[in-house]
């Protein structure tokens, strides 16, 4: 009978609580427990657990999202040194300041686009002369196969030309120089 008691009528929609009630008495029925950790609930020290996170990644650089759809940036790409001049910028607030951080940026700007240009730019002229390269390579291919055919010919035409000399059913003709006379004076 105690396994008959053990299975109860479950009811649709609501969960057995007597499994869960077990699992808790036989933790708290061991002797040395000193705390019980129950799944779903969070430990009473959480501010502190976070409040030391923060503590610890702090030099980490955060996730950044660029949610404009272009993916262009007004200051260009950000990188750690750029997280260091955004965090000086609460330092130092004078209007020279911002100027020079301005300025400073603008300058970052202008080199990074005159170096992205120069790289465009050779990338451009490799991609025009690989596609000159392999025009040229197909062009001497080309060549290469048309003189293969025609030494070809050429080998056939002089094997036919060595059957036709060599034939003795043609008889031997010869012509003197002086009895050909142009046609038209005799």
């Amino acid at each position: 009978m105690d396994q008959q008691s053990k299975f109860q009528t479950v009811v649709q929609g609501e969960a057995s609580e007597s499994d869960e009630d077990e699992e808790v008495e036989n933790i708290m029925s061991s002797k040395h427990v000193r705390g019980v950790v129950v799944s779903g609930e969070a430990s009473e020290s959480e501010e502190e657990e976070t409040d030391n996170e923060f503590t610890n990644h702090q030099d980490l650089v955060p996730l950044n999202v660029d949610t404009s759809k272009s993916g262009d940036s007004l200051h260009g790409p950000i990188t750690p040194k750029t997280r260091l001049i955004e965090k000086e910028e609460l330092k130092y607030d004078t209007l020279l300041h911002k100027k020079l951080r301005e300025r400073n940026v603008s300058l970052r700007r202008s080199l990074v686009d005159t170096v992205h240009q120069v790289y465009v730019g050779g990338s451009k002229e490799l991609k025009n002369t690989t596609l000159q390269l392999v025009k040229s390579q197909n062009a001497i291919q080309d060549v290469s196969h048309n003189l293969r055919l025609l030494t070809n010919d050429l080998f056939n035409l002089e094997d036919k030309i060595d059957i036709v000399l060599s034939c003795t059913l043609l008889p031997d003709i010869n012509i003197s120089p002086e009895v050909v006379t142009p046609i038209g004076r005799q």
